[in-house]
């Protein structure tokens, strides 16, 4: 062990990951814990997440918590109540798209965020940029939880039930195969993670319906990603995109589409030939990054 050590939370809507990196970026631990979503998560689950993930762990100078829901308007008195946690820390708080961001290599152009929510980001000249990664009901195009969404609505505007396995997952899910039934219940506080579950058996069946909703997530994200890279002023030529998120390994199906996708838009003004690939290491090694950058006055 060399030094000082720097500690990475990242926390979304089923887990808390953490990972601790010391001076000279060597793992020297893992945990997991509950979910770190700060929407759905009230303060004490939360904690216990963070909690249970960081047990075991030894004293770091710093403390990056990258976290789903974060934001300043949302948990102001956020950051106290994790550095009480962590008395002898610096600590940060951020989004959960952070974490991946701090996890992608130097060539990367972008990273593509896909799980229950979305997020296309990117580091530049020392200035991040994110896009979509506004939550479920103004953002997170190509999420697990739109997949899902836009198959229930196809199956409501059509009046059919749903196909298999989607019907057995939802029944899993909220007790009930019928699409009414299930919208119905979007009030409820774990309505996003439930629906979002979903998402890979619409990609498994071989409902034209779930097709459709697939290819349509797919194509938004792919066009959220080209439009970033243009604001960004991506030169074009060799374009590595890394990709983060549960969605990602959960089928298939999803980053084939959305490499066709990307490649069709990619068609425009500038052209770009895209090398996507997956992250080379963990987002909660990422978030260690960003506390070790933040210890250190960056």
């Amino acid at each position: 062990m060399a030094g000082q050590l720097y500690l990475g939370l990242d926390g979304g809507g089923t887990s808390t990951n953490a990972a601790c990196l010391d001076d000279t970026g060597r793992l020297v631990f893992q945990g997991s814990g509950g979910p770190g979503n700060v929407a759905t998560a009230n303060i004490e689950e939360l904690l216990a997440s963070i909690a249970e993930a960081t047990q075991g762990c030894p004293a770091c100078v710093s403390v990056a918590a990258c976290l789903a829901g974060a934001t300043a308007a949302r948990t102001p008195n956020l950051e106290d109540e994790v550095s009480a946690m962590f008395p002898c820390a610096k600590v940060l708080v951020r989004p959960d798209w952070a974490a991946p961001l701090y996890a992608s290599a130097e060539e990367s152009a972008a990273v593509v965020i896909a799980g229950t929510g979305s997020a296309v980001c990117s580091k530049r000249n020392g200035q991040e940029r994110v896009t979509l990664g506004g939550g479920a009901l103004v953002g997170d195009l190509g999420s697990a939880l739109d997949v899902a969404r836009r198959y229930l609505g196809a199956l409501l505007v059509c009046g059919h039930d749903p196909a298999e396995p989607v019907g057995s997952a939802l029944g899993e899910s909220f007790g009930t195969q019928n699409p009414r039934e299930v919208a119905s219940r979007w009030r409820e506080p774990r309505f996003i993670q439930m629906l979002a579950a979903c998402a890979n058996s619409v990609a498994e069946s071989n409902d034209p319906l779930a097709t459709r909703a697939v290819d349509g997530a797919m194509d938004a994200l792919a066009h959220a990603a080209q439009v970033h890279l243009d604001a960004i002023g991506h030169p074009g030529g060799n374009t590595v995109v890394e990709s983060a998120g549960g969605l990602w390994g959960a089928s298939p199906k999803f980053m084939e589409r959305f490499r066709w996708a990307l490649s069709v838009t990619g068609e425009g003004t500038v052209h770009r030939h895209y090398v996507v690939k997956p992250l080379a290491v963990t987002p909660a090694e990422g978030a260690a990054r960003l506390a070790q950058w933040s210890f250190h006055g960056n």
